[in-house]
């Protein structure tokens, strides 16, 4: 589709702990969706929080401060998406770190 074919041109990392979901259903289409509009969407992206993980391509604070440039494309992508009931492969990728639990040792 011409959204995975926009977002595929992005390097995938190489980490033993990437789970990826090739499998789509091109059956799916949200019937009942209305368009988000660019300044509701860039709203949206100004409130999420500065964290990145290590498959972003760039941290959430330059992808924020960019953000005049790569709104009507993210826009686009977004919109598509849900109007096409698909998501991009590449956009399917999680690292997974497992974490520790504290235990208390000097009780």
């Amino acid at each position: 589709s011409k959204i995975e074919d926009d977002v595929n041109h992005s390097p995938k990392t190489d980490t033993a702990h990437v789970i990826e979901d090739d499998e789509r259903d091109n059956s799916c289409s949200l019937s009942k969706f209305s368009e988000i509009s660019e300044p509701d969407l860039e709203a949206l992206i100004k409130d999420l929080p500065n964290k990145s993980s290590s498959l972003d391509l760039i941290p959430m604070w330059l992808f924020k401060h960019c953000m005049p440039e790569l709104l009507p494309t993210v826009h686009y992508i977004v919109n598509e998406s849900m109007r096409t009931g698909q998501f991009p492969s590449a956009l399917k990728t999680a690292s997974i770190r497992p974490g520790f639990e504290k235990t208390n040792i000097g009780c």
